[in-house]
């Protein structure tokens, strides 16, 4: 006894197969849909497949997502309706473009998490891409420690590689989806700390213009995936956030400020008055708290 199977999906299957450059994976958007909350998709808006007269949608599995950064709900949340209503609103309001920028501040235990596993289950079931990433109190002495993890999972960095399969895997993604930043490919080193070979571009930088050229480089990369699908960037616990990575956060909320996009982030209220972690974000057009 044998079976075939036939269907759209089926030939589109079998066409992304075929489309695939070597050690690369492309799905359909019923699969990213379905599985966006696991795992990171890269997407590629005009994929052109042998058969269709116009080009279709695809996504390409990056990797999967750490459990910090899935954010699955436990259950429905239950007395929050009119935070969750004014969230719902602001991402309907950054999905249809400019940015918005969201700030909440609350105490221990408060449910800032909760209410942002909220946002994030909503801006999946929207078709928005998200990151997230979290401050850590032992890490504030650690530049850019907040944003590791999050870069990781983007360039499928995650596992323990050697050096050199880390440095193929980053120049790799960045060839497939921001040609135009290989250039500028060791600075992404100083961020993930991986030792990536200078190039004739990137040695002549000295430090002030190594970090404005990685910022560039990051709100570029950002600016191109946002134009292509609206994007959530979340960072939780910013009490905790080093330096380098406040000001990375505030010059991407620069950078996306025009595009469709959601920078928000949590934390605990000051411990002095007046004391402002993103002061920054704060001057961002469409700012709430």
């Amino acid at each position: 006894r044998s079976y075939t199977l036939l269907g759209d999906e089926v030939n589109t299957s079998s066409r992304l197969m075929q489309g695939c450059q070597p050690w690369q994976t492309l799905v359909s958007q019923a699969m990213v849909r379905a599985t966006q909350t696991q795992y990171m998709f890269h997407q590629f808006p005009g994929f052109q497949l042998k058969g269709r007269l116009e080009p279709v949608p695809v996504g390409m599995p990056v990797a999967e997502l750490l459990p910090m950064q899935q954010m699955v709900p436990p259950g429905p949340l239950v007395g929050r309706e009119g935070e969750v209503a004014q969230l719902d609103q602001l991402l309907d309001a950054a999905i249809a473009g400019p940015a918005q920028a969201l700030q909440v501040v609350g105490g221990v235990g408060l449910g800032k998490s909760r209410l942002m596993a909220e946002l994030v289950r909503n801006a999946a079931a929207r078709g928005v891409r998200t990151l997230v990433g979290h401050c850590q109190e032992t890490g504030q002495g650690t530049p850019y420690l907040p944003w590791r993890d999050v870069l990781r999972t983007f360039f499928g960095l995650q596992g323990s590689g050697s050096v050199a399969w880390q440095a193929g895997q980053l120049e790799t993604m960045l060839r497939w989806i921001y040609p135009e930043g290989l250039a500028r490919l060791p600075l992404l080193g100083d961020l993930l700390g991986i030792e990536i070979p200078e190039n004739p571009t990137t040695a002549a930088f000295d430090a002030p213009l190594r970090q404005q050229s990685l910022f560039a480089l990051l709100g570029d990369l950002l600016l191109r995936m946002a134009e292509q699908q609206p994007l959530l960037i979340l960072m939780e616990d910013v009490h905790w956030m080093d330096r380098a990575s406040s000001d990375l956060f505030e010059s991407l909320g620069r950078s996306l400020a025009e595009v469709r996009a959601l920078l928000a982030v949590t934390q605990r209220p000051p411990e002095r008055p007046g004391e402002e972690q993103l002061p920054g974000l704060k001057d961002l057009p469409r700012y709430a708290a």
